[in-house]
Order: C-alpha cells, then structure tokens, then sequence
C-alpha cells in the first residue's frame, strides 16, 4: 500500500489533522501517519499555556491568535467549522497514528497536548514530544536555535517510522 503521511506546523499542523480526518471521511487514501508540530486545535484562550506565553514575549501571543481566528473563520460560528476546531469533534477514531509536537513555551502547548489525548481517548496511538525550553515556530528557526535539532530528528524518526514500520 503506498506511503502516504500528513505533516504541518501552527495552521498546517492543523490542516494536516483536517486532512487525515476527511480522507478517513470520504475514502480517501489510508495515511500512514499525521505529524502535528505545535497544532492549532481550539479557540479555548483560557488555558494556561495562554496565559504563561501568550504576552508576545515568546513569538507568538494571544492577540494574534484572535486575529488568525477572526480572518480563519471569519462570520463562521466555530460550532459550523468542525475541521478548523479541531478540539470540537468528537469522532476520533480510526485515524491513523500522530505524533505531536509541543512547544514548552507556546501559547499552543496545552491545546497540543489536549488533542493529543483525545487522540489517544479514541484508541488512535499517539507519541508525544514536548520540546523543552521551545517556542512557537522553533521548527523554522533551527539555524538560530540548534537546541531545536534534536527534536527535529526525533520528529523525522517517528514520522519514517510511522511510514515505513522501522
């Protein structure tokens, strides 16, 4: 069968979880694997990881996750925007296995870490990486943040993994 994997960072992260779902949907390929680096999952500006890292201090803050939000959805309620609010939905299952990627330092974090378990509630295998001492987008700025190299690695491990079963 073919090798075929989704992968995104941030929005894509996102978007490659909204494909994964809509190719379990509609009989679309079988994917091997999702690789979801920092995902977008919900609109839920509460959580902790907002509140700690959500300043603008670290990247990327609260306020820009307002304006993403308003020109993503524009006058679509959330509730009409299943495969955008992820966090949302509650049929899960039978998607192919994910690894996540979490940034210590994201606004994000807890929302990755979130569907990561809703992931896992729905018997979907999960492997969960949490980037120490990381922030939103780290995946972009390796050249300046050689600590990000590793997880990198470790990321691309458990994406051929996934897609080769090695």
């Amino acid at each position: 069968s073919a090798r075929l994997a989704v992968a995104g960072d941030s929005a894509g992260g996102n978007l490659a979880a909204a494909v994964a779902i809509v190719a379990r949907d509609r009989d679309g390929p079988r994917l091997r694997h999702q690789l979801l680096i920092y995902p977008v999952t919900d609109m839920d500006f509460d959580r902790q990881s907002y509140r700690d890292n959500g300043g603008g201090g670290n990247f990327l803050s609260t306020d820009m996750m307002h304006w993403f939000w308003d020109h993503y959805l524009g006058d679509t309620a959330p509730e009409q925007a299943p495969l955008a609010v992820l966090a949302n939905r509650t049929d899960l299952a039978d998607l192919p296995p994910a690894t996540v990627v979490v940034a210590e330092y994201d606004p994000l974090h807890d929302e990755g870490l979130a569907y990561a378990e809703a992931l896992r509630h729905a018997a979907v295998t999960v492997q969960t990486i949490v980037a120490p001492g990381m922030i939103h987008g780290f995946f972009s700025m390796f050249q300046a943040v050689p600590d990000a190299l590793p997880i990198m690695a470790e990321a691309g491990t458990a994406l051929n993994h996934g897609l080769t079963g090695d």
